[in-house]
């Protein structure tokens, strides 16, 4: 007995909705390599990568970015403490940091740094990969990889937005 196309539509968006509820889990990423949901591949191609193990979840991106953020600091050209009163300071900020509650404003890259630090504890990823874009290309390069782990997620997810749309679309024709 074939099934409709409709019906795979349907089947394969309700796989889809479950698998966000499995926060990260690979069962998405299971319909294209499949090919049980009757879809464009090549639209379903960003799911891909995150077929076996799931797309990494929010909290878990943002502990990652966590652990750049001091080697991000060390590059970002912040300059040594000269005077007695620089150097104490300095030594006691490894001790207790003191931020700000609001982000603040500029592009300098300490400015952006303080900014992907909050956006890190609050798992902004969106808001962080933009931030992360206005840091020169050497302060950034140790978050390179994070930023593709963290785009391809991005683009995953938007596949999937997609495909239910389309796919919810087409059952509204029936």
């Amino acid at each position: 007995m074939q099934v409709s196309l409709w019906t795979r539509l349907a089947r394969g968006e309700e796989r889809i909705d479950n698998s966000r509820h499995d926060r990260g889990r690979g069962r998405a990423g299971d319909l294209v390599c499949d090919g049980s949901v009757g879809a464009d591949e090549k639209g379903l191609a960003p799911l891909v990568p995150f077929a076996e193990k799931g797309a990494p979840t929010n909290a878990a991106l943002a502990q990652e970015l966590r652990a750049l953020i001091p080697a991000l600091m060390k590059l970002s050209g912040a300059q040594a403490p000269t005077g007695f009163l620089e150097r104490l300071e300095a030594n006691a900020s490894k001790l207790v940091r003191i931020r700000p509650v609001d982000a603040p404003a500029g592009d300098d890259a300490s400015a952006v740094l303080a900014r992907i630090e909050i956006e890190a504890a609050h798992a902004a990823i969106d808001d962080a990969i933009v931030d992360l874009g206005k840091l020169d290309a050497a302060t950034r390069a140790p978050a390179q990889e994070w930023i593709r782990k963290a785009q391809a997620r991005q683009a995953a997810f938007a596949a999937v937005r997609q495909f239910a749309s389309e796919a919810t679309h087409a059952l509204g024709k029936r």
